[in-house]
């Protein structure tokens, strides 16, 4: 498979097919860095220049990342997937500017849990980390990040967050 750093090369090309384009554009929009920062300008969108990161996935790959977020069966793509959930989930986290820190904070939770998180293994190679003082509650898929968000009372059928946690299997 190519380097997913490449994406903004695969954007650029003439020759990719249009779900090429497509990945690569989304790959090129989830690692934005600021322009003076190694980014190329690609495309303006929102009244923002969307620049083509490179060195954050460099980073992630040489953290031994195989993916940078869980690639998920039905989506096939770690960088879809990731920026699939920052839309669901990335107006929960107000301090988080885009995918890319989005992606950052899921890491920094499995990798660096505080001591208020709480986790367990389940079934299928996925794991919870639940930080129950800033109630975040992060997936993993076989050590990758998969998912990250903050539970809410209502869109669960239980009394608290903590026994939504512990009915999680």
């Amino acid at each position: 498979a190519a380097d997913i750093a490449e994406a903004g090369d695969t954007f650029l090309s003439n020759k990719s097919s249009s779900a090429d384009k497509a990945v690569a554009g989304v790959g090129v929009a989830l690692w934005a860095t600021p322009a003076g920062q190694g980014g190329s300008i690609i495309k303006k969108s929102s009244s923002e220049l969307v620049m083509a990161g490179r060195a954050a996935l460099s980073q992630a790959r040489k953290a031994g990342a195989e993916h940078i977020w869980d690639p998920n069966p039905t989506i096939k793509n770690s960088i879809t997937n990731a920026l699939s959930h920052w839309r669901d989930h990335g107006s929960e986290f107000p301090n988080l500017n885009n995918a890319k820190e989005y992606v950052e904070a899921a890491w920094n939770k499995v990798k660096n849990p505080t001591i208020n998180t709480i986790s367990k293994a389940l079934e299928n190679g996925r794991a919870v980390f639940y930080d129950t003082q800033q109630n975040i509650m992060t997936f993993t898929q076989n050590g990758i990040p998969s998912s990250m968000y903050k539970p809410q009372i209502g869109r669960h059928p239980f009394k608290t967050n903590l026994d939504y946690y512990n009915s999680l299997k």
